[in-house]
C-alpha cells in the first residue's frame, strides 16, 4: 500500500494538535491528577527520544525537529498554566509562587526555578534548531547535540512532580522570593537566556569553520551575534536598572559574581563582533574568531553555572544548584571543543602550508618557451613582461597589507579577548581561594562598623561571605579611567573621518593638550561635584584624571559625531552610510558616553547620614544638607496577610527654595515575615545594610526588603533610604528610637541611562537593517 505523505503528515499534525487541546483542558480542569503529571513526565522522555532520532537520520530531521519543538512549547505553555491557575499541587508551583502574585510574575516562575530555566532554554534551542534545519550538517547536529544535554536533565528533574503530603504539611506554598517581585523579573531573566541560546546556535558552524574552512559559520554568526549582542546589553541595562531601585544592591553595578560573568559573556561577544565583517575561511581570523565563538559559549553556560554554585557568595542566588552539574558538563564540553578544535585547525593548516610550498615553488616559473630566467625576467624592460606567465596565480594568497582599519580592528578583538580574561581571571581565583581555603586579607570598610554591636557567630558568618571575592573599587576605578582615556583616544581617531593620517593624528595631540589644560585649569567636574564618595576617602584624587577623561570623551563623541554625518560630507554611499556608518557610529558614541557616567556616578558619588529619632519626627523638616531637607509621614500600617507587615510612607523633598514630591506613596517595608531579625542592632546595621549587598542578604531573610526613594535630576540622582518600622503594631510605634536616614548621591545617572539607551537602540538598528551582503568589507 502506498502512502501520501503529505496526507500523513497533515493527519499526524490533526491528531497531535488535538491531543494537546484536551491535554490542556485536563490540566486546567484536572490538575491534581496523578495521570496528567505522568503523561507531562512522558512527553519530555518523547522530545528526548525524537531529538536523538532527528541526530541520526536524514529523511525525517526536519519534521522530527518541528514536532519536538511543538512537544517544548506545549510542555512551557502546561507549566505556565499551572503557574498561573495555582496549581500548588505540582512542587514547582508550591516552591516559587503564591496566589497574591500578580498573573505575569507567577509565569514569569517559568525562568524563576531550576528546573522551568532548563525547560524554558531546551524550548529555545529547539527553535533554533527548526530555523537551521536545513544548514550544513556540522550546524544542524551541532544545535542538536547541545539541546540533548537540557533534555536529558529534565528526564531527571522536571517541573511536573507533585508536591509531598509532608511539604504541604509545612506551608501551603512557599512564595516567590520578595526580590523578585518586580516587572523587571519579566524582562530581565528571559533576556539573559535567549542572548546564551543565541550564542550556542552557530556553535557547530564555529566548529566547520575552524577546522574545514568553509561552511555558513559567518552568515549565521552575523545573524546571531549582532542579536545576541542587542538582548545581552538590553539584559544588563534592565538588570542594572532593578538593581539600582532594589535594596539588596542599590547600585547599578558592584561586580557580584554573577555580574562579573555576564561582563566576561559580553567581553568576548564583542571582541569577535568587531572582527566579523573581515573574516575569511582562508584568510584573516579564520581560526581564532570561530575558536571566540565557542569561547563565548562557553562562557555563557558558565555564567548560569557561576549563579548555581554556593561557593561564592552572590546577589543573584534564588534559586537551587540541582542543576550545576548539567550547566558545568555543557560548559566544559564547548570549552574542550574549542580547544581541540583549534589545535586541529592548526595542524591542518601546517599540512596544507607543507604541501603548498613545493607547488608554489613550481608554479613561480616562467612558461618553457621563454627560454628566460625568473631572475632575468623580473629585471627585463617593460617589452618583456607581456612573456612573463605564472601558472596558477589564483592558489597564491598575498598576506594582506597592514592598514590602520586592520590595526584598530586587531586592537579592537584582543583588548576585549583580554579584558574578558582578566574577569575569568577574577573568578577562577575566587574559586581556587574556596578550594584551598585561602581567604582574601582585605575585608570591607564597614566591618569595623558593626564589630562591636553583632554577636560572634553572625560576624563570622559574615566574613564567610567575603572570605573569597571582595571587589576594591577605588583600586578598579583607578584602573578604569586611565584605560577608558586610551579607548577614548584611539577611538576617536579611528572615527574622525578625515583621509590623512597627519590630520587625525594632529586633532589627537590637540585632543591631549585641551584635556591637560581642563584638568589643570577649568576643573569642570571639581566646581560641580564634591567627591567625597563612597568608594573611598581618597576620591579626591581622581578628579585630575576624571577631568582629562571628560575632555577625551568630548573628542571621541565629536569624532563619532563627524563620522555619522551624511554622505554629502562623508563621502559614503546611502547603502553603507545608513546599514553600517549611521548606527556603528551611534552604538560606539553611546557605549562611551555610558561609560563615563558610570565611572563618575561610582567615584563621585556621595553619602548623606542623618541620625534622626521616631516617630518625633515625622511629618517635620528633616535638614540633611544646606540645601536638602525631607519630610516624611508617619507611616501606615497595612496587613496584606498574617505575620505579613507593609509600611506605606508618604515622603517630600525640599530643594533650597524649590520643594517637590518625589513619590506620593512610597514602601519603607514590605513582605516582613516579623521573625527576630539575627542580630539587629537598629540603625548601625540599616546603614551597613545600605552599603553592602552580602551584608543585606546575611542579616535579612528573603521577606524582608526595603526600597530607596528615588529623585531623579539632570545632573545628578539621590537615593533616599528610609528606616523600616520595627513592628506592626501602630501603638508600639509611639516609642521613641533612634535611626538613619541615608541619602546617596549619584552624579551623572541620567546620561548614563541616555548613553546605555542610544547604544542598545543603534546596535538593534544594526542588527534589524545591516545584511552581509552589499557592506563594504574593511580594507
Amino acid at each position: 500500500m502506498v502512502i501520501n505523505r503529505a496526507s500523513f503528515i497533515k493527519k499526524t499534525a490533526f491528531a497531535a494538535f488535538g491531543s494537546a487541546v484536551l491535554l490542556a483542558l485536563c490540566i486546567i480542569f484536572f490538575p491534581s491528577s496523578t495521570l496528567i503529571s505522568l503523561t507531562e513526565r512522558g512527553l519530555i522522555f518523547l522530545s528526548c527520544l525524537v531529538t536523538i532520532t532527528a541526530f541520526f537520520t536524514n529523511n525525517l530531521r526536519s519534521l522530527l525537529l518541528k514536532f519536538n519543538f511543538a512537544l517544548l512549547i506545549f510542555l512551557c505553555l502546561a507549566l505556565s498554566l499551572h503557574l498561573g491557575l495555582d496549581h500548588f499541587q505540582y512542587r514547582y508551583v508550591w516552591l516559587y509562587s503564591a496566589p497574591d502574585l500578580k498573573l505575569y510574575l507567577k509565569i514569569s516562575n517559568l525562568w524563576g526555578g531550576e528546573e522551568g530555566t532548563v525547560l524554558f532554554l531546551a524550548a529555545l534551542l529547539s527553535y533554533f534548531s527548526v530555523r537551521l534545519r536545513k544548514h550544513s550538517i556540522w550546524t544542524v547536529r551541532g544545535i542538536i547535540l547541545l539541546i540533548l544535554p537540557f533534555l536529558i536533565g529534565l528526564v531527571f528533574w522536571h517541573p511536573f512532580s507533585l508536591t509531598t503530603a509532608q511539604q504541604f504539611a509545612h506551608a501551603p506554598y512557599q512564595g516567590m522570593n520578595a526580590h523578585l517581585t518586580k516587572f523587571w523579573m519579566a524582562i530581565h531573566p528571559p533576556l539573559i537566556f535567549i542572548t546564551y541560546a543565541m550564542l550556542l546556535v552557530p556553535a557547530g558552524a564555529a566548529l566547520e569553520a575552524m577546522i574545514k574552512g568553509r561552511g555558513p559559520w559567518k552568515e549565521l554568526a552575523l545573524k546571531y551575534s549582532r542579536g545576541a549582542w542587542v538582548i545581552l546589553s538590553a539584559g544588563l541595562i534592565s538588570g542594572m536598572w532593578w538593581a539600582y531601585e532594589d535594596y539588596f544592591y542599590g547600585s547599578f553595578w558592584h561586580w557580584d559574581p554573577v555580574q562579573t560573568a555576564s561582563f566576561v559573556v559580553w567581553c568576548f561577544l564583542t571582541a569577535y563582533l568587531h572582527g566579523l565583517r573581515s573574516y575569511n575561511p582562508e584568510g584573516a581570523y579564520a581560526r581564532i574568531l570561530p575558536f571566540l565563538a565557542l569561547l563565548t559559549a562557553a562562557a555563557g553556560i558558565g555564567s548560569m553555572l557561576v549563579s548555581r554554585s554556593g561557593v561564592l557568595a552572590s546577589s543573584h542566588q534564588y534559586i537551587g544548584s540541582t542543576s550545576l552539574k548539567l550547566f558545568g558538563f555543557i560548559s566544559l564540553s564547548l570549552l574542550i571543543t574549542a580547544l581541540g578544535g583549534l589545535i586541529i585547525s592548526q595542524v591542518i593548516a601546517r599540512k596544507k602550508l607543507a604541501r603548498k610550498k613545493p607547488e608554489l615553488t613550481q608554479n613561480l616559473t616562467l612558461n618553457p618557451r621563454s627560454k628566460l630566467s625568473l631572475e632575468s625576467t623580473l629585471s627585463s624592460t617593460s617589452t618583456l613582461a607581456p612573456k612573463l606567465k605564472l601558472t596558477h596565480t589564483s592558489k597564491l594568497t598575498p598576506k594582506p597589507r597592514l592598514t590602520e582599519s586592520r590595526l584598530m580592528i586587531w586592537i579592537s578583538i584582543w583588548g576585549f579577548f583580554i579584558l574578558g580574561l582578566g574577569g575569568c581571571y577574577f573568578i577562577a581565583e575566587a574559586y581556587l581561594r574556596a578550594l584551598l581555603e585561602i581567604d582574601k586579607d582585605k575585608m570591607p570598610i564597614f566591618f569595623s562598623l558593626i564589630q562591636g554591636v553583632s554577636s560572634s557567630d553572625f560576624m563570622q558568618y559574615l566574613s564567610s561571605q567575603n572570605l573569597h571575592w571582595t571587589v576594591d573599587n577605588f583600586a578598579l576605578n583607578q584602573m578604569a579611567v586611565p584605560a577608558t582615556f586610551i579607548i577614548a583616544l584611539v577611538g576617536g581617531q579611528k572615527f574622525l573621518p578625515f583621509s590623512s593620517f597627519k590630520l587625525r593624528f594632529l586633532s589627537s595631540v590637540i585632543a591631549i593638550i585641551f584635556c591637560i589644560i581642563l584638568a589643570q585649569y577649568i576643573k569642570p567636574l571639581e566646581r560641580i561635584y564634591s567627591g567625597t564618595g563612597l568608594t573611598s576617602s581618597k576620591t579626591r584624587d581622581n578628579f585630575y584624571a576624571l577631568n582629562m577623561l571628560l575632555g577625551m570623551v568630548g573628542y571621541f563623541t565629536l569624532a563619532s559625531f563627524l563620522y555619522i554625518l551624511p554622505r554629502n560630507i562623508m563621502g559614503a554611499s546611502d547603502k553603507t552610510y545608513f546599514k553600517y556608518r549611521a548606527p556603528v557610529g551611534l552604538v560606539h558614541m553611546g557605549v562611551m558616553i555610558g561609560l563615563f557616567s558610570a565611572l563618575c556616578a561610582s567615584i563621585l558619588d556621595q553619602n548623606i547620614i542623618k541620625k534622626i529619632t521616631l516617630p518625633d519626627e515625622y511629618d517635620t523638616k528633616i535638614y540633611l544638607s544646606d540645601t536638602h531637607s525631607i519630610t516624611v509621614t508617619k507611616p501606615k500600617s497595612l496587613m496584606s496577610r498574617p505575620n505579613h507587615y507593609k509600611a506605606v510612607s508618604q515622603i517630600k523633598l525640599t530643594l533650597s527654595d524649590q520643594e517637590e514630591d518625589i513619590f506620593k506613596y512610597g514602601q519603607s517595608l514590605y513582605q516582613d515575615n516579623r521573625k527576630t531579625l539575627l542580630g539587629d542592632f537598629g540603625a548601625i546595621r540599616q546603614y551597613c545594610e545600605a552599603i553592602d549587598y552580602r551584608f543585606a542578604r546575611a542579616s535579612r531573610d528573603n521577606h524582608h526588603m526595603i526600597h530607596p526613594y528615588i529623585y531623579r535630576s539632570v545632573t545628578y540622582d539621590l537615593q533616599i533610604w528610609l528606616p523600616a518600622s520595627p513592628t506592626p503594631n501602630p501603638s508600639l510605634l509611639e516609642e521613641s528610637k533612634d535611626y538613619y536616614i541615608i541619602v546617596k548621591k549619584f552624579p551623572m545617572m541620567t546620561f548614563l541611562w541616555l548613553g546605555l539607551c542610544l547604544s542598545l537602540a543603534a546596535g538593534l538598528y544594526y542588527a534589524i537593517f545591516s545584511k552581509s551582503k552589499g557592506l563594504v568589507r574593511i580594507k
